[in-house]
């Protein structure tokens, strides 16, 4: 089956929501949106423009579904000409989906979307990955890509970066920083950063020019697209995942890009993760976990950690009264080394 044959033509308000599905304009009761669902919604650029996310929901809705595939909401495109109301409507949407326990996903027509979507707080938390190749930042004021000061976030995680493209940063202890280099050297050492997270930005400008031309700033330096589909998978399968924005990218009125496809490939892989997710969490229910008692003689107290009979992933806790930490087993094998996870400090001191 295709992915149309799952979607649910539903609109939340036709006064900023137009469906695209067969290019009809419908409203619906709030109560029609269903439970337990993955919601796709287009942003138009302040012009009103909507071409690049409408190319993409074409391109994805060709694609065979993944097995496990649930419902799919398309609730059309924020038409809107100003970044407040798109503010506005984003925080509305979020409160809406978190009553629902669905996810939201933003397809943005160019930048204008992240700070909004950024701002956002889920169960009164705001911790974000971001995937992209730079990122510019003043603690004091807004900075040209539109982010504020890194101490409004209780976590902020940067993918993929270029050292070339970043500026020097003051160390934070909530900011976390994975580059180009790293993660090229061991991908699942990211993955537990989709379980630390909230909502999560995949800006393609990350993405070298050769496999995505359509870039709004292309370099010749970046992820291959295999890797980025990978990690829109690691972010799918994440149970704390539930709202995500794909930007940085410019189609031109170009109904054949490639790079169009490459997004819907990002989204399907998304949509992929979350058809196998297992909700699971070693904090509320560890019926389903295998204990590990761990001492280590560079740490004052011992070390947990949880694997899940489920996914074979791994969680740490450190002390009695310590948060639970996502990791991978790697992680376990250092600390039986002697050694310290970098992952470890940095939260013992966030």
């Amino acid at each position: 089956m295709q992915i149309a044959e799952f979607l649910r033509p539903v609109s939340i308000d036709e006064s900023f929501s137009r469906n695209t599905v067969g290019g009809k304009i419908c409203a619906w009761d709030r109560k029609q949106v269903p439970d337990n669902s993955l919601w796709i919604v287009g942003l138009s650029d302040l012009h009103g423009n909507t071409f690049d996310a409408d190319l993409v929901r074409e391109k994805l809705y060709h694609m065979i579904a993944p097995i496990g595939t649930t419902n799919i909401v398309d609730l059309g495109d924020i038409i809107s000409l100003s970044a407040k109301d798109q503010r506005n409507v984003l925080d509305e949407l979020f409160k809406l989906a978190e009553t629902r326990n669905s996810i939201v996903v933003f397809i943005s027509c160019n930048n204008v979307g992240k700070l909004p979507f950024a701002l956002q707080e889920v169960s009164g938390k705001n911790s974000l990955a971001l995937i992209d190749r730079a990122f510019d930042y003043s603690f004091n004021s807004v900075d040209k890509f539109g982010f504020l000061d890194l101490k409004k976030f209780n976590e902020f995680y940067l993918v993929g970066n270029q050292s070339y493209y970043t500026e020097n940063f003051e160390e934070h202890t909530n900011f976390f920083e994975y580059r180009l280099g790293r993660l090229r050297d061991d991908m699942t050492e990211i993955e537990p950063v989709f379980r630390a997270v909230n909502k999560v930005i995949f800006n393609l400008r990350a993405v070298r020019y050769s496999d995505f031309p359509a870039a709004s700033e292309p370099t010749p330096n970046g992820m291959y697209a295999e890797e980025i589909c990978r990690l829109a998978w690691y972010a799918g399968n994440s149970d704390t995942v539930n709202g995500v924005l794909l930007t940085g990218f410019a189609f031109h009125d170009n109904r054949q890009s490639l790079g169009a496809i490459l997004t819907a490939e990002l989204l399907y892989h998304f949509i992929e993760g979350v058809s196998t997710r297992k909700n699971e969490d070693p904090a509320k229910n560890r019926s389903n976990f295998k204990e590990y008692y761990v001492e280590s003689n560079k740490l004052p107290d011992d070390l947990v950690f949880y694997k899940s009979k489920l996914s074979g992933k791994y969680w740490m806790k450190y002390g009695d009264k310590g948060k639970i930490i996502p990791c991978t087993k790697a992680d376990m094998d250092m600390v039986l080394n002697n050694h310290v996870p970098d992952r470890l400090w940095r939260n013992m001191n966030n």
